[in-house]
């Protein structure tokens, strides 16, 4: 797993004359920033949660139960924060595809293995491990010659023959489309920030 992607919240360019007055007095902005990670934190972390719905595709053209991976990676979204910066962390590689298209190659593998089926959704992360999940569950799996994809049976015989499914196509590389509605918009982040440093000016100032 790569480094988790992380949202860098600016504060100064989001407050007020007032504000940022203030907070250019401030000697140390860890409690500012500790009030801004967090709105900035929920903000994100629902937004997933909200747009997860829509997120289900691929499992509806299989006719497969989805993942739940757009509510797990909300569940795994952090923050931290200190004095000189207030950052969101994202733990889930997809999320990338917010930024841009997402390239996924093979790792210690050489082909990635792409679910076709309602029987192999959910039980591959792109490097067999699928396989091994279905075998597990009594699937016999073989790649026919010459083809590009990992077919099934399960069972002996005559009866095996008639579970034959593709499970999982093969693919060296795919490219996920970039998909911007995964993250808030740059204003209801800039809001966010505000609404951070208002809770910690009315908590420290009472006002």
């Amino acid at each position: 797993m790569g480094n988790p992607m992380e949202i860098n919240i600016a504060v100064d360019d989001k407050a007020s004359p007032k504000i940022h007055a203030l907070l250019a007095a401030l000697q140390d902005m860890t409690e500012v920033h500790e009030h801004v990670a967090n709105s900035a934190y929920v903000l994100v972390q629902d937004h997933l949660k909200r747009v997860a719905p829509s997120r289900h595709a691929t499992a509806q053209r299989l006719g497969a139960t989805p993942t739940g991976h757009l509510e797990k990676a909300a569940d795994d979204v952090g923050h931290r924060y200190d004095s000189r910066e207030a950052v969101v962390e994202i733990v889930s590689e997809g999320i990338k595809r917010a930024l841009g298209p997402l390239e996924i190659k093979p790792v210690n593998k050489r082909w990635l293995t792409i679910p076709a089926d309602a029987e192999s959704y959910g039980k591959s992360d792109g490097n067999n491990s699928g396989v091994a999940a279905l075998r597990a569950e009594g699937w016999n799996i073989f790649r026919p010659r010459g083809r590009m994809f990992l077919a099934g049976t399960k069972g002996r015989g005559k009866a095996a023959k008639d579970t034959f499914k593709v499970l999982f196509w093969l693919k060296s590389q795919v490219t996920i489309p970039h998909d911007p509605g995964l993250l808030p918009e740059p204003d209801e982040i800039g809001a966010a920030v505000r609404e951070g440093v208002k809770t910690w000016y009315l908590k420290k100032y009472g006002m």
